[in-house]
C-alpha cells in the first residue's frame, strides 16, 4: 500500500506541475497534453492495482501452503526437527541435520528426500527467491573424515545438496542460491548436546529480494 501511495503522489505532483505551467501559458496544446497524461495516469494506476493485488494473492497463497505443509510435517517428522516461521520480508523453514543427513555426510538421506519433496512442491509454486543455508555446530570436523576441510566446507556442501535436490524436483535454478555459514551463526551459544544438535541445521529462506535481507533481524 505504501508503494501505491508513493506512485500516486508522484503522479499527482507531476500533473500539478504541468497544470500550473498550462494555466500560466494558456496554451490549448498543453491543456490537451494534460488530459492525455491524466488518462495515462489512470491506466498506470490500474496496472499498479493489478500488480499489487497479484502479489497480495500470491502472499496469501504461499502462507496457506506453508501452514498446510507445517501441519503435515509436524505430524510426520516432529516439530522438534522441522520448524517454520514468518520473518521480516519472508519465511524461514529450519530443518535439523539429523533428519536430512547421516552422520559425517552431506548427501541427503531417504528420510530427508521424502521431507524435501514436500517442501519442493511449495517452492515450485512460488515466484519468490530461495536461499538454502547450511550451519554446523562448533565442534571441529574430525581428522579421520578428510573429505571436509572444515565446518564451512561441510555446511556449504550440505546446502548445495539440498539446493541440487530442489533443482532435480523442478524448482527453477535461477531463483535459488546456497550459502554455508559453518559454526558462525549458532541458535544457541552454549556447548550442551541440546545446543549442538539445534545448531546443526539447514534453513530455507523464501524472500522477495535476497540481496536486501537484514541478517541481524532474522
Amino acid at each position: 500500500m505504501l508503494r501505491k501511495k508513493f506512485y500516486c503522489l508522484i503522479l499527482i505532483f507531476s500533473l500539478g506541475l504541468v497544470g500550473c505551467s498550462t494555466n500560466r501559458m494558456g496554451d490549448p496544446k498543453k491543456t490537451k497534453y494534460i488530459k492525455t497524461l491524466s488518462s495515462q495516469g489512470e491506466e498506470i494506476m490500474g496496472q499498479i492495482d493489478k500488480v499489487l493485488s497479484e502479489k497480495e494473492l500470491e502472499a496469501i497463497s504461499l502462507k496457506q501452503k506453508l501452514l498446510d505443509l507445517q501441519s503435515r510435517i509436524k505430524k510426520e517428522y516432529g516439530e522438534q526437527n522441522v520448524r517454520m516461521k514468518k520473518i521480516e520480508k519472508g519465511w524461514k523453514v529450519s530443518i535439523l541435520d539429523q533428519i536430512l543427513f547421516d552422520s559425517g555426510s552431506h548427501n541427503v538421506n531417504p528420510v530427508g528426500k521424502s521431507l524435501l519433496c514436500k517442501v519442493a512442491v511449495v517452492l515450485k509454486s512460488s515466484k519468490k527467491n530461495i536461499q538454502v543455508s547450511g550451519y554446523t555446530d562448533s565442534q571441529p570436523v574430525k581428522r579421520s573424515k578428510r573429505k571436509y576441510k572444515n565446518n564451512w566446507d561441510l555446511s556449504m556442501k550440505r546446502a548445495l545438496s539440498v539446493l541440487n535436490f530442489f533443482e532435480e524436483k523442478g524448482v527453477p535454478s535461477k531463483k535459488m542460491v546456497a550459502v554455508g555459514f559453518g559454526q558462525y551463526r549458532p541458535l544457541l551459544k552454549d556447548t550442551s548436546q541440546k545446543a549442538l544438535r539445534k545448531n546443526r541445521r539447514v534453513e530455507i529462506l523464501i524472500f522477495e529480494d535476497l540481496e536486501r535481507v537484514d541478517w541481524k533481524k532474522r
